[in-house]
């Protein structure tokens, strides 16, 4: 496992693709997951932490459908 700064900002990214959502810290991809057809609309955000800081702060979300040109 690797470790971010805390006092820094961080972007995170989630990406559903055809058969897979990818998922990236900072542009870098830090995991993938199947896509299921029965996959819910929603998600879940966790962060976890083993310092004495063990929350964080989400903003700025940005939800963008992609589709084909037509």
């Amino acid at each position: 496992p690797w470790q971010l700064d805390p006092e820094r900002y961080h972007e995170l990214r989630i990406d559903r693709q055809s058969n897979e959502w990818r998922v990236y810290v900072n542009e870098r991809l830090i995991g993938t997951a199947p896509l299921n057809e029965n996959d819910s609309q929603r998600f879940r955000l966790a962060v976890t932490s083993s310092g004495p800081r063990k929350f964080a702060w989400f903003s700025d979300f940005l939800v963008e459908e992609l589709v084909p040109p037509e």
